[in-house]
């Protein structure tokens, strides 16, 4: 049961809106996005919960970042996210610089896509299953602006 949940939050959240964009939108949907994650962390307080939230935030995009390279050639390994995470006593403006980055980082993966087309686009997920290198562009874009909502 756990997995028709699942797939059925994955067709709705990320495959069907996926579906609407190419790899090249992906530049500036990630662009926007993250501009709307910085505007929310930006008036957020320096507060170990919202620490916490924004260390989830970046670990989850580096951690697919990772899974994402397998497209290229990389090696799949099965890994939780919390390797990638920043360091628990980063300040929060230090979070606020970790995700800038982070976010760039993605941005440049997309457009790395964009330009390769990668043949070989399918990885596995965790808890979705393989996905499409476009589902895990549109689930990093849906993932960030609904955990960035519980930061106050």
């Amino acid at each position: 049961m756990r997995k028709l949940i699942l797939k059925v939050v994955a067709h709705f959240l990320f495959i069907r809106p996926s579906n609407n964009h190419s790899y090249g939108d992906y530049e500036k949907l990630l662009t926007d996005n993250g501009i709307t994650i910085e505007q929310y962390a930006n008036r957020a307080a320096d507060l170990p919960k919202n620490r916490q939230q924004l260390r989830h935030i970046i670990g989850i995009e580096r951690w697919a970042w990772r899974r994402l390279m397998v497209c290229f050639g990389e090696p799949f390994i099965r890994e939780e996210y919390d390797g990638y995470a920043p360091a628990a006593d980063r300040s929060w403006p230090q979070l606020l610089a970790d995700f800038k980055t982070t976010r760039q980082a993605t941005i440049a993966l997309a457009q790395r896509f964009a330009r390769e087309q990668p043949a070989n686009a399918l990885v596995e997920h965790d808890d979705f299953g393989p996905m499409e290198a476009k589902v895990w562009l549109q689930y990093l874009c849906s993932h960030a602006e609904r955990e960035v909502k519980s930061v106050r």
